[in-house]
């Protein structure tokens, strides 16, 4: 009788047990080929990284191609992964270059999809598609417009603000006043392709916290595209 309470006692005690995140649920690193390292593959991506690692804030400024948010995704998988983090959160202002997103089908989730579809792809390679789905269940990957941050404080996180070229001073101030202890936010943008009308809130905060100590600023160049000769060439023909 002593013997069957114990077999009881110890089925029970298994199937309490909780999972952990990055071994039981999804598509682990153990199930699937690991992504390769992460490697700078210019001088600036060097930089980029060294400044991520030792900086709270963050600037990388630079055109498409040049790795500013697949650098700073793949540093944000690496933090979770090595729970210097407790989540991943992805956001950008819901603005199309010369387009209305409003008439997009859906609700605001479905109509920001789109958007974080870049930053997805690089997650899904780093992390597993099955492993990222269950990680945005778990809310360790959190997804917002930035209008929708008004009210939160980031604590704990790894934040990547895409496409920041595109907000008003105002609303840059919104994000950057969100940043809360434990937390390394990411400001990426191009401030060449600037969609909003009126001063870039990514320049105006370049301006002002640039030479704080916890914050460090990346300006890529043409020499920094590494996306294909094509687009590197493309990049310096708008350059004329």
């Amino acid at each position: 009788m002593g013997k069957k309470n114990k077999r009881t006692q110890k089925k029970g005690r298994h199937t309490h047990h909780q999972p952990d995140d990055f071994q039981n649920l999804g598509e682990t690193p153990r199930s699937r080929k690991p992504p390769a390292p992460l490697v700078p593959r210019t001088t600036n991506q060097r930089h980029y990284i060294a400044d991520i690692d030792r900086c709270d804030l963050v600037f990388g400024l630079g055109e498409a191609g040049t790795g500013k948010t697949y650098v700073a995704t793949r540093k944000a998988c690496e933090a979770l992964k090595s729970r210097q983090v407790e989540k991943i959160i992805v956001t950008r202002p819901m603005v199309s270059a010369e387009e209305d997103m409003g008439y997009l089908p859906g609700d605001t989730e479905d109509k920001f999809a789109p958007y974080f579809a870049p930053i997805r792809e690089i997650l899904d390679k780093a992390l597993g598609v099955s492993h990222v789905d269950n990680l945005i269940r778990l809310k360790k990957i959190e997804v917002a417009p930035l209008a929708f941050l008004r009210g939160h404080t980031f604590e704990n996180a790894f934040v990547i603000f895409d496409e920041a070229q595109n907000t008003t001073p105002n609303q840059m101030k919104l994000f950057l006043t969100r940043i809360g202890e434990g937390t390394k936010a990411i400001v990426c943008g191009d401030l060449g392709q600037v969609d909003v009308l009126g001063h870039s809130g990514l320049a105006d905060a370049v301006d002002r916290f640039a030479a704080l100590p916890e914050a460090g600023v990346t300006r890529f160049g043409p020499e920094d595209v590494t996306r294909s000769g094509l687009a590197r060439k493309i990049v310096e023909g708008y350059r004329k």
